[in-house]
């Protein structure tokens, strides 16, 4: 975009940013305010649930008039997205206490996705990806009404409208939402978002790169990302503006470059982990950057139709969207069976893919600046296994107890050795380490590993391995006796291999709970709103 036509978009957003606080655009969330900045992500979901927003009370015609501007705010979603609208949308004007119902509908099997995500949370902080001292009930807090502006349940196919925000605020919100109903009547919302998956065999030693969970999120940032463009169109639409993502190059490239340069979500304060702030923001940031950059390649028809028949596969697709245009699918990498290394001490306790946005909240928190780009991006699949102590079978597991396997590829030598120099910063941050002892050779002349560093934690051996063709072998807490049995296994996994542990990427099993998906819901109202004031100004 030249400075020339940047210049004068700018100054047509300047014309309506007065129109902006005419109509009442305000956050939901508080997350500007500077008080939240000092506040835990608890402290903060709390304060979320104890605040009650002024009461509004819509009144009876004004009611009358938001349930019948459901229909035209349709008409707009269905010609900016080219869906068509199938049938009409049901919609219900309801109170307080109807929607707590309805948002507790979703956590019906929250006491198992509870006890899931425990299991993988001991995982995470033996990866370092979580801080010893998190707990997961006690950290989230309360999810809260507080944030809700109107919402689109596809379970029962209804337009819900709050009598308690104002009108003018809920239009603003009704246009993502309908985005959503017209998604749900084209292509079935629930079946997309969670497609269905095989039922998981008895535990077993072994595991493989199969991830419905990373497919379940990387389909969520479609349907949210489709959602932010047409919230935004809409928007800019009700401000007197001419220009929109659907239609313009040049308003892509501001939105682009402020979603890239600037934002970072404000509704999880800083001293959250930084895994629960990149969840929370992946379906609506990610996803409005994919949904962009598919706009600039092949426009209206192959960014909302197309991108549902044809949806990225994983997280790797959705950060890169040049692997998606190019049906880039990464190599898979498993790990065979190793009952005859494990089976005297160990039992399977988790298995799963650590996928491309796992390794970025990895080389984010313990790398360099440009680790998100030299070592993240040239991610090329990987898997590990969890096993714990047989003695602990029915007791609380802490990191101490379990032991540890990863296997990945690289696209680039360099890559692997920089990840493997990322893993031992974050094992030395959260546990006592002993000095390492490194080898390196080169490629031609070595019989064994190209790179490697082993050190002793208090947890036990930490080994480090790159091998040819840039595969990178990480272990914790495996013994020297167990690592000479390991490796060839490793190195050349049994084929076909089929994993008996369910398999998911690591950090995307948090969008389950109920309280994450509020919190991204509070992330994506905040991301568009402070889009809007970027423009404007």
């Amino acid at each position: 975009m030249s400075a020339l036509g940047r210049n004068m978009l700018s100054h047509s957003f300047i014309e309506f940013s007065g129109k902006i606080a005419a109509m009442g655009f305000v956050l939901l969330t508080l997350a500007c305010s500077s008080s939240a900045q000092d506040e835990s992500l608890g402290d903060y979901a709390r304060k979320l649930n104890s605040q009650q927003k002024q009461q509004v009370q819509v009144s009876e015609e004004d009611g009358r008039l938001l349930l019948k501007s459901v229909d035209e705010i349709t008409q707009f979603s269905s010609r900016d997205s080219g869906l068509p609208r199938l049938g009409p949308v049901k919609r219900q004007l309801i109170g307080r206490t109807e929607a707590g119902e309805h948002i507790r509908g979703r956590a019906k099997d929250e006491a198992e996705h509870e006890r899931r995500l425990n299991d993988a949370a001991v995982v995470l902080k033996k990866f370092g990806m979580l801080p010893p001292q998190f707990e997961l009930s006690s950290s989230l807090g309360e999810y809260t009404l507080n944030s809700l502006a109107g919402f689109y349940e596809f379970s029962d196919k209804t337009m819900y409208l709050l009598n308690w925000v104002s009108p003018d605020l809920q239009k603003m919100v009704m246009a993502h939402e309908l985005t959503h109903a017209l998604q749900d009547q084209n292509f079935q919302l629930g079946s997309f978002v969670s497609p269905p998956r095989a039922l998981p065999r008895s535990p077993a030693m072994k595991a493989n790169q199969e991830d419905p969970s990373e497919i379940s999120l990387a389909r969520r940032a479609v349907v949210e990302g489709q959602a932010t463009v047409v919230g935004m169109d809409y928007t800019l639409k009700s401000l007197g503006l001419d220009e929109s993502l659907t239609s313009s190059q040049e308003v892509r490239t501001v939105a682009e470059q402020h979603i890239q340069d600037s934002y970072s979500p404000a509704v999880v304060i800083h001293d959250a982990p930084r895994l629960l702030r990149e969840i929370i923001a992946f379906p609506y940031r990610e996803g409005l950057a994919f949904e962009l950059a598919v706009l600039a390649h092949g426009g209206q028809q192959e960014a909302f139709r197309g991108v549902f028949a044809c949806p990225p596969i994983n997280t790797h697709q959705v950060l890169q969207p040049e692997a998606y245009f190019k049906s880039e699918k990464t190599p898979r990498v498993e790990i065979g069976d190793l009952h005859t290394v494990f089976e005297d001490a160990y039992l399977p306790y988790e298995a799963g893919s650590l996928g491309e946005l796992d390794v970025q909240i990895m080389s984010e928190q313990y790398g360099r600046e440009n680790d998100i780009y030299t070592v993240a991006r040239q991610w090329n699949g990987g898997t590990y296994l969890a096993l714990k102590h047989r003695l602990l079978a029915n007791a609380k597991v802490t990191t101490a107890d379990l032991a540890l396997v990863y296997v990945s590829r690289w696209k680039t030598r360099q890559a692997a050795e920089r990840f493997g120099q990322i893993y031992l910063i974050a094992v030395a941050k959260r546990l006592p380490m002993g000095a390492a002892t490194q080898h390196r050779c080169e490629e031609k002349k070595c019989a064994g590993a190209l790179w490697e560093e082993h050190a002793q934690s208090s947890e036990g051996p930490v080994n480090v391995e790159v091998w040819p063709e840039n595969l990178l072998i990480i272990t914790q807490s495996v013994d020297d006796k167990r690592m000479k049995l390991l490796r060839p296994l490793l190195l050349h996994p049994e084929q076909p291999v089929r994993a008996s542990v369910d398999q998911q990427e690591l950090s995307p099993r948090f969008f389950a709970l109920p309280e994450i998906q509020a919190l991204s819901e509070q992330s994506g109202t905040e991301l568009r709103q402070w889009l809007i004031q970027q423009f404007a100004h």
